[in-house]
């Protein structure tokens, strides 16, 4: 009698004296209807005895029918739950005031190499009806929120719609995993891998940006030059949370920018002034003629932090110290006042073209300039608008443009 020939009784009590599962799964192999006998005890082993492994292989190379027989004995996706996945340690980027190249870029997958996620395993393959099997799991054995997230993330970062759409269908939570700053949004993640078609998405399904997300999608919009992205964003009342936005564009001279945010409620009185010290700093006339235009006036001091030194500056000190001659007069006649230390600044370094503009104050009693940050303590209620936490100090960045003779310090 041949063992295929045995009662399956009998087969599986011999199955039940193997006590590593690779021997079973040989016996199983032995003939073809051992297997389909001994199949389901070799799931039931596997599930009990290896915490269901056998789903993360029938994941990665789509077998959907072992994967069903899997959760038919118990199988739980939520077991390969990952920490990573809760706290989203590998959303990891960098950011900069003065640089659009803010994020240490990595390889996603390099990135989730640890995490066992059975939809993420499927989702990589493409493997579209296991995924589809995984996602309409019951409570039993679905998968958790954060592992929903981790696919969805790694779905608008590969750019692939269809798997995108499924996750947003399916629940996938929208919402930064957990409260630090580097915990992207599915917002932010659209944005920084710039899939500005999944925004208007996403903002239809509730999206919001993270409490604590740095920088949030509309900064990181404007960092990445994504005007259209940006719209969309204000339009559904996404704001800025830091000056970094403000100041890129100063940097890069873009007044279009500046004038939609303009047009969605942003007040330059005082939140444009640390763009105003950018467009001083790089000499960039355009911006700063934009911003007066449109009825920049506060004339103030704020705290400079360089490489080289620490010190407080108005906007036509730091005009004068990095001798932007046109920007100097343009802000002297649109009614801005230096402070005594200015002059005595220009008079010890020999400044004097920048001495024959000034001298309109050679008879002046010149006084020093409220703090921005003084400024800042009562500046919602003066101005009614909408709040852009400022830079305190104001970092610069262009000291090491600086020639030997031309030192921040001197």
């Amino acid at each position: 009698m041949g063992l295929d020939e045995l009662p399956v009784d009998i087969i599986l009590l011999i199955a039940k004296w193997l006590h590593k599962e690779k021997d079973i799964s040989a016996f199983a192999r032995t003939t073809r209807s051992l297997h389909d006998c001994l199949n389901l005890y070799l799931c039931q082993y596997n599930v009990r005895h290896n915490g269901g492994s056998a789903l993360l292989w029938a994941s990665r190379f789509g077998y959907t029918l072992l994967a069903n027989l899997l959760f038919h004995v118990g199988a739980d996706i939520a077991a390969f739950e990952h920490k990573a996945e809760r706290h989203h340690e590998f959303d990891i980027f960098e950011n900069s005031a003065f640089s659009i190249a803010t994020h240490r870029k990595r390889d996603i997958n390099e990135i989730l190499e640890p995490v066992e996620n059975p939809l993420l395993l499927a989702a990589k393959g493409n493997h579209i009806s296991i995924l589809r099997l995984m996602l309409s799991q019951s409570s039993k054995c679905a998968a958790t929120g954060a592992q929903l997230r981790t696919v969805l993330h790694w779905a608008i970062r590969s750019h692939n719609d269809e798997i995108t759409q499924m996750m947003i269908s399916s629940g996938a939570p929208l919402d930064p995993a957990g409260e630090h700053k580097e915990a992207l949004s599915a917002l932010g993640v659209a944005v920084e891998s710039r899939c500005g078609d999944y925004v208007p998405r996403l903002l239809k399904h509730g999206a919001q940006p993270g409490g604590h997300e740095c920088p949030n999608p509309l900064d990181n919009a404007i960092l990445t030059n994504q005007m259209c992205v940006a719209e969309e964003l204000l339009k559904a009342g996404i704001w800025l949370t830091s000056d970094t936005g403000l100041i890129h564009i100063a940097l890069s001279n873009d007044t279009d920018f500046l004038q939609m945010l303009l047009d969605y409620g942003l007040f330059l009185n005082p939140y444009g002034f640390t763009a105003l010290l950018t467009a001083i700093l790089y000499d960039n006339y355009e911006s700063v003629k934009f911003m007066l235009d449109k009825g920049l006036k506060i004339d103030v001091s704020h705290e400079i932090l360089s490489n080289l030194d620490t010190y407080w500056s108005s906007a036509i000190g730091l005009a004068i110290r990095f001798r932007n001659l046109d920007i100097l007069k343009l802000l002297i006649g649109r009614g801005f006042s230096p402070e005594q230390k200015d002059l005595d600044f220009a008079k010890q370094n020999g400044y004097t073209e920048e001495l024959a503009i000034l001298s309109v104050f050679d008879s002046v009693e010149l006084s020093d300039k409220t703090p921005l940050d003084q400024i800042m303590l009562w500046a919602p209620q003066d101005t009614g608008g909408k709040i852009v936490p400022l830079s305190l100090p104001f970092i610069m960045s262009r000291s090491f443009e600086l020639g030997s003779n031309e030192t921040l310090d001197a």
